[in-house]
Order: structure tokens, then C-alpha cells, then sequence
């Protein structure tokens, strides 16, 4: 007995009467996502990021050190003789400091959405006199961006233009598809 069967759109049908997976349409179609970091206090930066339009997969990209925080937390007051003043005892946690990229990509038609997240931290660049007390412990500077956007093969688009008002930075963020061939 032969068998006839439609599933997901895909007829599938043998000559012997078993059926045979649907095969994939397509292979991910491999791009490269420029990204262009300028701000007014500092050179460019570049960053290209290699993905595959509708593959499972996120591309992540994390470029940085870590940087000891010290954490002081005071021992509760206690003693065989007697209350005695709390002692102030110093760990270290750390924290990433540097550039951090993550992003994915959907076709949609002949154009591309891709999903892209952002994140650069430095340590506080300032001067003595505007840095946040205390002056012994870093200060961190963050510029954070994501969301989606859609482009097409060669199209730019700016993500970001914009200032920082805790340090006058003005930030731009450019980015550029291209599909690989």
C-alpha cells in the first residue's frame, strides 16, 4: 500500500510507498557585520563580525581584562570580652572591562534583521577633580546598545548618534552588511 502524506508544506513520497524527511530548502547564507565605533575623544574603532543569516547560532565577540574591585565589609561585633567595634575586612570581585558584541541574523525576504547587541566599558578616564569618591576605588564608564534593524546586501545604517553627558563624549555607531560570497 502506497502512502501519501503532506506535512509542513513538503509532499513527501517514495516510489517503495516510505516516506522521506523534508530535506532544508537553503543553507544559512554566510554575512559579515561591519561595525564602525567613532567618538569624539579617541580614534575609530572597527569591528567585523562573520554570521550565518538563519542559523541557530549567536556570534559573540568579547575583547577585555578584568579588573579587581575591592568589596569592605565590616565583621559583626562580637567578643569574649565584650562588644568590640566592628573590623573592616577588603575581597576583591572583578569586573569585565573592555568591548562585547552579540549578535544574530534572520532573513526577511532579500534583506537581512539582524539582532545586535553592544556593550564598551572602560575604567573613568577623568581628571582627579571630576572622578566619583573614593578616589582609590575605579570608576567605570559604560555605553550600552541593542536592537534590531533591517539591511540589505552593502547598506549602512547609523545605529547610534549621540552624546554622553557624564563626560561630553559624542558617540556614532555605524554598521554595514555585506553577504559573503
Amino acid at each position: 500500500m502506497k502512502t501519501l502524506i503532506l506535512a509542513m508544506g513538503v509532499l513527501a513520497w517514495s516510489v517503495s510507498g516510505e516516506i522521506s524527511a523534508p530535506q532544508p530548502s537553503s543553507t544559512p547564507t554566510p554575512l559579515m557585520l561591519e561595525l564602525k565605533l567613532s567618538r569624539s575623544q579617541g580614534s575609530p574603532v572597527s569591528y567585523k563580525l562573520s554570521l550565518l543569516a538563519d542559523s541557530e547560532g549567536v556570534t559573540e565577540l568579547r575583547i577585555g581584562r578584568e579588573v579587581p574591585v575591592p568589596v569592605t565589609r565590616l565583621s559583626p561585633p562580637s567578643g569574649e570580652a565584650g562588644p568590640r567595634a566592628p573590623i573592616p575586612m577588603t575581597s576583591f570581585q572583578y569586573r569585565n572591562v573592555g568591548m562585547n558584541l552579540t549578535g544574530s541574523v534572520k532573513t526577511e525576504g532579500n534583506r537581512y534583521r539582524v539582532h545586535l547587541n553592544l556593550e564598551r566599558s572602560a575604567l573613568y578616564e577623568g581628571t582627579e577633580s571630576d572622578r566619583p569618591q573614593p578616589a582609590d576605588h575605579p570608576s567605570f564608564q559604560t555605553f550600552n546598545i541593542g536592537g534590531e534593524f533591517l539591511l540589505g546586501d552593502g547598506e549602512r545604517t547609523i545605529l547610534v548618534d549621540g552624546s554622553d553627558p557624564s563626560v561630553g563624549d559624542l558617540w556614532t555607531v555605524e554598521v554595514t552588511l555585506r553577504v559573503q560570497k
